[in-house]
């Protein structure tokens, strides 16, 4: 909740908040006592091995959010629009997403709007704090779906980590990491039916939330589609067809009978279009740009922009490891699934 600010003698709140921002706040420190409370008195195990993860969530929160900045509007306003500029063209006449106005970097851009029309008045000035609520968000499920495949202690480290500089670009990145942690678990555990299912309905929802980012989730989940088909027809081919006949007139039903398929084709044509001139754009040297970090270290940032490159290296080290030992468990499904993360990270710059 924004602090007041000095005016004068007096304080004053310069947000105009909802009831609902006050309903809630008030629900999640509710929710986070009741659940601390039960950890403490009705659990018997040490508190240090019984640690909530809204505490996590909870600090690493606290470390990230930014500071209360008073109502403003930005001097960039081609960057500044992109989040403003289509949620309110959708409340303000009606506008949908891909066809009467493309935004720039898919439905990602809806969600500060969003979120200031629920907490705030639809104003451009108050788009600047909206930042601490996407930060809340994505801290929980990055934290909570990592912490379900492997632990509190890892899922506090990446979360911790993850670049907050700017929501609004780092937030795809971390959304498709969420999507793709959730595919990669349901692949090597041979849940090869919900992996069918959940990667056309997830993809599906990663090339409309960020199309260039869900451009190059699709092509990375297609092969591992592939296989999981192949594993799903060699057991039964007709349980498998009629369950693949099933899915496919369910799903182009759904698209074809709303406005997701328009949608879908805008979104797939601007990832084409804009594609062909990130790949020159992105391979331009950082220093020739106006904002050449000129008070900062060159390569260092150029390291972390090309860190995807050592993800390679390492899926190259799994790839030999499970190539020369044929005993292995799931040798079969982590083969597939690290020869695509060898294969496909380096068309990334193209679609991101």
């Amino acid at each position: 909740i924004p602090q007041k600010v000095l005016d004068g003698n007096q304080l004053v709140h310069v947000y105009p908040m909802t009831d609902i921002l006050y309903y809630v706040v008030g629900f999640l420190v509710l929710f986070s006592i009741a659940l601390i409370s039960k950890k403490i008195f009705l659990s018997d195990e040490l508190l240090t091995k019984n640690i909530s993860s809204i505490s996590f969530i909870s600090i690493i929160f606290f470390t990230k959010a930014y500071l209360i900045v008073i109502p403003s509007v930005s001097s960039d306003d081609y960057h500044f629009g992109e989040f403003l500029l289509p949620f309110w063209s959708w409340v303000k006449y009606g506008q949908i997403p891909f066809q009467d106005i493309v935004p720039a970097r898919g439905l990602i851009n809806y969600l500060d709007g969003f979120l200031v029309n629920i907490f705030f008045e639809l104003k451009a000035s108050y788009f600047g704090f909206i930042q601490n609520f996407l930060m809340l968000f994505y801290v929980a499920i990055l934290l909570l779906v990592i912490r379900k495949y492997l632990n509190l202690f890892f899922a506090f480290i990446i979360t911790l980590m993850f670049a907050s500089w700017d929501l609004g670009v780092s937030g795809i990145d971390i959304f498709n990491a969420v999507l793709l942690v959730f595919l990669a678990h349901l692949f090597i555990d041979k849940k090869y039916y919900y992996f069918v299912v959940f990667s056309l309905l997830l993809v599906t929802i990663s090339i409309l939330f960020a199309p260039g980012q869900g451009g190059i989730m699709a092509l990375s989940i297609t092969p591992l589609g592939v296989y999981a088909l192949y594993k799903i027809f060699s057991i039964d081919s007709k349980i498998a067809l009629r369950f693949l006949a099933f899915l496919l007139t369910l799903y182009i039903l759904i698209i074809m009978l709303t406005s997701i398929f328009d949608m879908l084709y805008g979104a797939i044509l601007y990832a084409i279009e804009q594609s062909s001139l990130n790949s020159i754009t992105y391979g331009i040297p950082w220093y020739f740009s106006i904002n050449s970090f000129a008070n900062g270290n060159y390569w260092l940032f150029e390291i972390v922009r090309s860190g995807y490159i050592f993800v390679i290296g390492f899926s190259l080290i799994v790839l030999l490891k499970y190539l020369t030992n044929k005993e292995l468990i799931n040798r079969r499904e982590v083969l597939v699934f690290s020869s695509i993360i060898f294969i496909f990270p380096r068309y990334y710059s193209v679609f991101h």
